[in-house]
């Protein structure tokens, strides 16, 4: 992220002579310790955090639907991460049909349009979203939706973006759990 909007702010010429160097350092000494420590290994990354607290949730991710809201690097970490716990229902929905096909095509998923995400919503388990929307996108009436015809089976939610895309008013909801970061 540090190097993307590095980037955005050279092309803008936003950022000075002073701070270029000090990113660019940054930068170099992040790779190496990654390259040279086990920094990578375990559960370090905000992926690994959130599949561990939905194998907490549930005895078993085998039988569980997962939906993952967005397609960018985080979501595809994400569904790595499932697989590895033995998920095998992942639907993946993205603003751009394509890329969601293009991800689910990569991980044996099944892709879903954005405009349809919520039609599967109550069928799913767990729902990790990681999209780029300025605003939620989960709210609390679509959950209420979802738990009215879950027959109080529990619904396993992380909110792996910011800004937020599920409203915080969703974790009142009795057997909804709500994780964020």
């Amino acid at each position: 992220q540090v190097e993307r909007v590095s980037q955005i702010a050279r092309e803008l010429e936003t950022i000075g002579p002073a701070l270029t160097p000090l990113i660019e350092h940054s930068l170099h000494v992040g790779r190496r310790i990654r390259r040279q420590t086990k920094v990578s290994e375990g559960a370090v990354s905000v992926a690994s955090v959130a599949v561990s607290l939905a194998k907490e949730l549930f005895d078993s991710l085998s039988d569980k639907k997962v939906l993952v809201l967005g397609t960018g690097t985080m979501s595809a970490h994400t569904i790595r991460h499932l697989l590895k716990a033995g998920t095998n229902q992942i639907t993946v929905a993205s603003r751009t049909y394509e890329h969601a096909v293009e991800l689910a095509e990569k991980y044996k998923a099944q892709a879903v349009s954005f405009d349809n995400w919520q039609n599967i919503f109550f069928e799913s388990d767990i729902i990790i979203s990681s999209t780029a929307a300025p605003d939620p996108i989960v709210s609390r009436r679509t959950v209420e939706y979802a738990m009215s015809r879950r027959n109080k089976k529990p619904l396993f939610l992380i909110d792996i973006a910011v800004p937020r895309d599920i409203e915080a008013e969703v974790a009142e909801i009795p057997d909804v759990h709500l994780y964020n970061i």
